[in-house]
């Protein structure tokens, strides 16, 4: 396992133009190309060539010297101008590292001693549910649990009840935000559209009602005056004698309700718009940009390109590698078919090379972690019985391990970051 993990890692007797993305080329393409602050340079990376190791296994061990390979890489530097127009400054090969060589026997010979690198067991990223040891019950009875969605490299993003069963969202541990600031910032806007995601609603004629029949209940979207435009009654408002009066005075014809089941009193997401200050994406975006960099100016669309770059867009920032990806498809497969048979709002199941964080894996968790509160230990989705169950973090199914080729490819690619720095600092010098 170590050797073929070496082996991948290296790709040294593979044509430099039919090699994978993994291991030392994957660790250069994450990092390459390098641009300058104003974006009129940039070094782009072509491939590396892996020399002759200096000394043979036999001759490292007798000379006390370490068995290595040098690796030299091929860089383009170009200039671009404003009419659009690319200029080749420079192309240069250049010498990166010297790289420890395996032996047979699946060792390195460092210093004349041979040494063996051990495999890391590491927490798997995926997404993990655990019942909050802190809060335990909430005002309404119910027990309270956390989510964590766990990348492989990036921020983590962790939903939390308080005692009023209000749902908090916190990115990269910092401050929390109502849970529907950070779907409105993901792109559902309207407090309508989020209460249709996660209640059943009915569309109900004023005309067949009774007072009777729908005090009490919650409206799921606006109930809008047609003649005027005025809206009377904005979703998630619970009816009063006198709103439905108002109703008939103002001639609405329909309602769309919250389907009620009393056994159930699904509070969170309701609770969770009412402490909801926001209104718009715009907001929200600037919300949570405001409070991951604390900073108060924020120029237009700012806001919006960090959130895409630091959560849903940039493998270079956020990703949770195949494995992860693995994991949720595999426990969420009933919730994510549910989400693309809706009809009102088009979803799809993310790719299994799809990466980065998508809006879709936000909703699943959000289900899930609202099921558990609600006590249910199965779920039914379609014909599909799916089981709701917290997660223990140190089963071993919830690990994995880091082999040789992972753990080299982890301190290359913190060695080529602090060298991107200092050739980003060059570039710009006058």
């Amino acid at each position: 396992m170590q050797k073929k993990s070496f082996e991948d890692f290296l790709q040294k007797d593979v044509p430099a133009d039919k090699r994978k993305i993994q291991g030392l080329q994957a660790s250069m393409l994450d990092v390459f190309p390098i641009s300058n602050s104003d974006d009129t340079l940039e070094l782009q990376f072509l491939n590396y060539e892996i020399g002759q190791s200096k000394y043979s296994i036999e001759e490292a061990i007798t000379k006390d010297a370490t068995h290595t390979a040098p690796i030299k890489i091929n860089l383009r530097l170009v200039e671009k101008k404003q009419s659009g127009k690319i200029k080749q400054l420079a192309e240069q090969e250049v010498f990166l590292c010297e790289i420890p060589l395996m032996t047979d026997g699946a060792t390195f010979i460092v210093n004349g001693a041979e040494r063996v690198v051990v495999s890391q067991l590491h927490r798997s990223p995926g997404i993990i549910f655990e019942e909050d040891e802190e809060k335990n019950i909430s005002s309404y009875g119910k027990k309270l649990y956390y989510a964590r969605i766990i990348p492989y490299r990036g921020a983590w993003v962790e939903f939390e009840f308080d005692l009023n069963n209000v749902l908090y969202v916190r990115l990269d541990k910092k401050r929390k935000l109502p849970a529907t600031t950070f779907l409105r910032a993901l792109g559902i806007e309207s407090d309508s559209k989020i209460l249709k995601l996660f209640y059943d609603y009915e569309t109900l004629s004023l005309e067949n009602l009774r007072v009777e029949d729908v005090v009490g209940r919650i409206l799921v979207s606006d109930a809008v005056d047609k003649s005027s435009g005025e809206v009377i009654a904005e979703a998630n408002r619970e009816i009063t004698r006198d709103l439905f009066a108002k109703f008939q005075e103002k001639g609405v014809k329909e309602l769309e309700l919250i389907k009620t089941d009393p056994t159930l009193n699904d509070v969170a997401i309701r609770n969770t718009l009412g402490r909801d200050p926001y209104k718009s994406k715009k907001e929200s975006t600037q919300a949570i940009y405001r409070i991951l960099r604390a900073q108060e100016y924020i120029a237009p669309d700012q806001a919006e390109n960090y959130l895409d770059s630091f959560l849903l867009n940039s493998v270079r920032r956020y990703d949770f590698t195949r494995v992860g990806r693995y994991k949720i498809l595999k426990k969420f497969s009933a919730f994510f078919k549910e989400l693309e048979k809706r009809k009102d709002v088009k979803f799809e199941t993310p790719s299994e090379r799809k990466r980065t964080l998508a809006i879709e894996d936000v909703l699943v968790t959000l289900r899930y972690l609202i099921a558990l509160n609600n006590g249910f230990t199965h779920i039914t989705i379609g014909d599909e019985k799916t089981k709701i169950e917290i997660d223990d973090i140190d089963h071993l199914g919830n690990r994995r391990v880091r082999v040789i080729g992972e753990l080299l490819e982890n301190q290359l690619r913190i060695g080529l970051m602090q060298m991107t720095r200092l050739a980003r600092d060059k570039m710009n010098l006058p």
